[in-house]
């Protein structure tokens, strides 16, 4: 799975990574599950940072990967810039059958569904891989929980 949220929309996710700790403890082998997630800066509003960096030692995340919008004042780095740095994990959790699970507000959920469609459009058309999103979101496979 990949979980991407940005400031307070890490809570749904903390669930799914508390679940995944209770069934690691019970010994159920899990999947790979990556989380892109986004704040100002390390220092100002990482929150849970150490919680989650322990899922991570512990196996329960296989990578934690961080955005902060504001710890380079010249470079403004947010989840859906992260997304696209890592496009070949993107097209490989869709192609292998996985979820993507997006948590913030409405700006940003739209521009984590486009660095998508912009990932997946990699050797199709824009309408190919905006049609392969729609059907993600049919099977349930792209969930988006947004606000304004």
């Amino acid at each position: 799975i990949l979980m991407v949220a940005a400031g307070t929309g890490l809570a749904p996710f903390r669930g799914f990574l508390q679940e995944r700790q209770a069934l690691a403890e019970g010994e159920t082998e899990l999947g790979e599950a990556s989380l892109f997630f986004g704040c100002t800066g390390r220092g100002a509003d990482f929150i849970c940072e150490d919680e989650l960096l322990a899922h991570q030692t512990a196996g329960v995340l296989t990578e934690l990967v961080p955005a902060f919008s504001r710890e380079d004042p010249k470079k403004k780095v947010y989840v859906q810039h992260r997304l696209r740095e890592r496009s070949e994990l993107v097209s490989q959790t869709v192609e292998a059958g996985g979820h993507i699970y997006v948590c913030g507000s409405t700006a940003m959920g739209n521009a984590v569904k486009e660095a998508v469609v912009g990932i997946l459009a990699s050797g199709r058309t824009l309408e190919e891989a905006r049609a392969i999103v729609a059907k993600l979101e049919e099977e349930r496979r792209y969930v988006s929980e947004l606000w304004a």
